[in-house]
């Protein structure tokens, strides 16, 4: 298998010469030309097979260049410092969730004693993303830690993740798709879209708007909106509820102040609805999102959360955007880059072979100014009775 040829060179090495006693402390390593020839391989592919071992600290360059074997990082289970994890993320749009995954990630890094650098694709879209992450792979990262951007169907069916930097391990924290064919840790959307819309029926919302990017004229594909879209709809057929295409809100985030102009366009029209028609709960984006969401109601004199409900997502705003309670979700971002860590040791190591999905929960939870609660969501049988009250 082409993808991770690298790795699965580097580990060949180690056992060929290192664990068989072949090679002993201080020995050098053939030459490049001889291992190529060995494993069949380029010799560029093997000079990165020797640097993600010089990387792990299992061999070291002399004052000739050529590489030295050094058996105490194998003793250590390869846990010596040296080297480097490359962490690229988007904008800074979403400042705390983007620390949270590069904490977790160092945490990780500290164990297994590697450094950790970290870049910005300047962007949630993903039009740099390629450019920082050939960065990352051309100044000797042994693995890459990728929030992707935002990509639009003709992207993703052309992702370069799928044709490129196939000898290092590239894993996918949060934003994946399924045809990234690369390791992924992402969150259990699907189950948060399902569990927010069931929790607004059994507080007796029937007309609940789901705000998504689908409609956007480029196609654009949101991962963790599309499923919790996905959720919505679900919640909805379960629940013996209709979809409503006048309730799903396709916006664009590539328009200029989209979230402001939309947002107030909608409220006006909202306000211009006969009150009997109008949706009485908004799910947004996210939470930053729902944040402007409630400003602009506010601003423009509608009662929230009593005439108007907003909930969010990922738990990302310092405070609640209103006084009282306020609907969110919290994913750990941490853990997930923490895992994502993890997952490109084993591929280096040679414990995994093919890309693999780790799904981590985001549960739906209530915030005040005081507390973060997890929710319990209500039966079918409560939302019914609470959809059925007069």
């Amino acid at each position: 298998m082409k993808e991770l040829l690298a790795s699965k060179i580097a580990q060949k090495i180690l056992t060929d010469f290192f664990q068989s006693g072949r090679l002993k402390q201080g020995d050098r390593l053939p030459r490049l030309g001889e291992l190529a020839e060995k494993y069949d391989a380029s010799i560029a592919t093997v000079a990165h097979a020797v640097g993600q071992l010089q990387a792990l600290g299992y061999v070291r360059k002399g004052g000739d260049r050529r590489a030295y074997v050094n058996l105490t990082a194998l003793n250590n289970g390869g846990r010596t410092a040296g080297g480097t994890i490359g962490l690229v993320i988007p904008g800074d749009g979403h400042a705390r969730l983007l620390m949270w995954i590069h904490e977790g990630a160092q945490r990780a890094c500290q164990y297994y004693g590697l450094s950790l650098t970290m870049a910005s694709t300047g962007s949630f879209f993903a039009e740099r993303e390629r450019e920082v992450v050939a960065s990352m792979y051309e100044s000797g990262c042994q693995a890459i830690i990728l929030t992707p951007g935002i990509r639009t169907e003709s992207e993703i069916a052309n992702d370069y993740l799928n044709r490129e930097f196939l000898d290092i391990p590239i894993v996918l924290v949060d934003m994946a798709f399924p045809q990234q064919r690369r390791s992924q840790v992402v969150f259990d959307n699907f189950a948060s879209g399902f569990a927010m819309t069931q929790l607004l029926l059994s507080k007796g919302h029937s007309k609940i708007v789901f705000m998504t990017v689908l409609g956007c004229p480029e196609k654009m594909m949101w991962r963790s909106n599309l499923d919790r879209y996905q959720g919505y709809l679900a919640a909805l057929r379960y629940a013996g509820i209709a979809p409503d295409a006048k309730l799903q809100w396709h916006c664009n985030p590539r328009r200029p102040a989209f979230l402001e102009e939309e947002i107030q366009d909608w409220l006006l029209n909202w306000k211009k609805t006969p009150k009997s028609e109008r949706a009485t709960a908004v799910i947004a984006l996210d939470d930053m999102t729902a944040i402007t969401f409630v400003s602009e109601a506010i601003e423009a004199g509608i009662a929230v959360p009593e005439d108007l409900i907003v909930v969010g997502f990922d738990n990302t705003s310092e405070v609640p955007p209103i006084r009282r309670e306020y609907y969110t979700t919290k994913p750990d971002f941490a853990a997930a880059g923490e895992k994502a860590v993890h997952l490109a040791m084993q591929h280096l190591n040679g414990e995994i072979d093919s890309p693999v999905v780790y799904i981590l929960p985001a549960p739906v939870v209530r915030r005040t100014r005081r507390e973060v609660e997890i929710v319990r969501i209500p039966t079918i049988a409560a939302q019914a009775a609470a959809l059925n009250e007069p």
